[in-house]
């Protein structure tokens, strides 16, 4: 799933998924939402995107 924002002209993507929990009837309990904000955002950017991304190696991997 995608969710996205436009600003002005630049369009964002934002990676997402859902986690989807069901009790014995069949409805859905639980619904936790997880998306990555900070890479799709800061990429563009020259001198933060390559910070975000040694955060991510350096941090996330």
């Amino acid at each position: 799933m995608h969710d996205g924002a436009k600003i002005r002209v630049m369009e964002f993507i934002y990676p997402s998924a859902s986690r989807l929990r069901f009790n014995s009837d069949g409805l859905n309990t639980d619904q936790p939402d997880y998306f990555d904000i900070a890479d799709p955002t800061f990429a563009p950017v020259p001198l933060a995107g390559s910070f975000v991304r040694w955060m991510y190696r350096r941090f996330l991997a």
